[in-house]
């Protein structure tokens, strides 16, 4: 069974992280599969990965949709990509509407599962001509899917609506972020952070969707309570400089730490005492279940779906409305409790965001839907 997969970027995000959990599980005897993607320059963290392992990558040239002219050099240049590369059996697309054309493509070429992927909740781009644009797309990627999945119920309903959508959830390799006593020590020692400090992690890029400016905000109210408490912070992105400088203004510089990229994020959760995430929206973010894997409790905003709270009694979820006093007394009180986080991560470990529960559902979806397709 020959599989693409469409993706935005090649660059290291949730998306890319959760597909290759499942490549690195997926009966690659089975199922051939290959990955196709926008050009987008300086994303290439997944490009990267995907050679190591051999899976064939593509990119469709010059094209970023980023601006309006590539969407009338998009068509053509689909239609080449699938003149050149032959036939598939299944389209998977972990993608947005503005992406509509791939689908109708696979149409016109005939591969005979055509799946969109939802992932989130909003349009990940400030420009208003492109939210009208992806609202207006949504209607044909629907007509030309065979079938629609989402991370989330959240996720599904704001790209399906009412349409029925399967939900395939996101899921970790559980195993690698289990708890280990050595590793937090040695994690929190390279840091120069001691075992007595008050730890509270989060692991994202730096865009407005993560609500940065806010959780420092929180951060430095919290500081009059716990003046013990750190804030390490692991990603890059647009808004880096600007939070940066919004730490200096506050004074707290020796109390943030700032880590760039790590492609040891299993490590630092280790480091952690608690994860925080109070974003302005998410599908179902990854990180959040790689931190409960590792035993962590999460303080996180409530327009992030209740799915995610997997190991519910250790966990605290607030509005954004509130005001910094609560999120405050949230993270004092998890600073006060004892937690065993052993038996918090056993938790993800039996769930289905465990990869190793998660890989059979979605070899069997394939497998079914070929047959359903077999009978047409």
């Amino acid at each position: 069974m020959r599989i693409l997969y469409f993706v935005d970027t090649l660059g290291v995000g949730g998306i890319q992280t959760i597909l290759q959990n499942y490549f690195e599980r997926i009966d690659r005897d089975k199922f051939e599969i290959e990955v196709l993607s926008l050009d987008i320059p300086d994303e290439t963290g997944f490009e990267l990965w995907l050679n190591e392992k051999s899976i064939p990558v593509h990119k469709i040239p010059g094209i970023t949709l980023k601006k309006i002219r590539d969407f009338s050099r998009y068509p053509a240049l689909i239609k080449q990509f699938f003149h050149e590369h032959g036939d598939f059996d299944i389209l998977h697309m972990h993608a947005s509407s503005k992406n509509a054309q791939l689908m109708f493509n696979a149409a016109k070429q005939n591969i005979p599962i055509r799946i969109i992927h939802s992932h989130n909740t909003h349009y990940q781009t400030s420009s208003q001509i492109q939210k009208v644009i992806g609202d207006i797309l949504k209607f044909p990627m629907k007509k030309y899917a065979t079938d629609l999945w989402a991370c989330s119920t959240i996720a599904g309903e704001w790209l399906f609506g009412d349409d029925n959508f399967t939900i395939i959830p996101n899921a970790i390799d559980a195993g690698k972020f289990e708890y280990d006593e050595q590793l937090r020590n040695s994690v929190r020692e390279s840091l120069n952070i001691s075992d007595i400090d008050f730890v509270i992690g989060n692991i994202g890029r730096f865009i407005n969707q993560k609500n940065h400016f806010r959780m420092i905000s929180v951060f430095n109210d919290l500081l009059k309570y716990i003046p013990n408490a750190k804030l390490v912070l692991a990603g890059t992105g647009d808004l880096e400089y600007k939070i940066k400088q919004q730490v200096i203004e506050l004074g707290i510089e020796r109390n943030v730490n700032f880590l760039g990229y790590r492609s040891d994020n299993h490590a630092l959760y280790q480091a952690f005492d608690v994860y925080f995430m109070p974003s302005f929206y998410e599908g179902l973010p990854v990180a959040l279940v790689e931190a409960q894997a590792s035993g962590l409790p999460i303080v996180f905003s409530n327009t992030i779906t209740e799915e995610i709270n997997i190991s519910k009694k250790q966990n605290i979820q607030l509005s954004l409305e509130k005001d910094n006093k609560e999120w405050v007394e949230a993270l004092i009180e998890i600073s006060n409790r004892q937690i065993n986080r052993k038996i918090n991560g056993e938790l993800i470990q039996k769930s289905i965001f465990n990869i190793e529960n998660a890989i059979g559902l979605l070899e069997n979806k394939y497998q079914e839907l070929t047959v359903r397709e077999s009978f047409r």
